[in-house]
């Protein structure tokens, strides 16, 4: 079975590749396909509007992304602190016991 250390390094692992998915996202959010200059047609009405949708829907998963990031880094920093008490409780069981005996 998983340690509560190696647990929590692997949540660690996931907050990390979450916040990237987050930074990639908000950079394909911030493409413009229309070029300055383009013409004022429907289609490059279109595409602008196509194109601001596409950039506020990136940016609110990359939003949600970057959250649950730091959920889950804090999650891991609390797995860390309760195996340290367990830890904590292991050793001074131990020398409860080795006093006795």
């Amino acid at each position: 079975m998983e340690s509560l250390r190696e647990l929590a390094d692997r949540l660690d692992e996931a907050a990390a590749t979450l916040t990237g998915a987050g930074r990639d996202l908000t950079a394909a959010g911030r493409s413009d396909p229309v070029p300055d200059g383009a013409g004022t047609g429907r289609l490059t009405e279109t595409t602008r509007a196509l194109t601001g949708q596409w950039s506020a829907a990136t940016e609110c998963r990359a939003h949600e992304a970057v959250t649950a990031a730091d959920r889950i880094a804090g999650l891991a920093a609390n797995l860390r602190l309760v195996a340290e008490g367990y830890a904590d409780t292991d050793d001074a069981v131990r020398r409860r016991h080795a006093q006795e005996w």
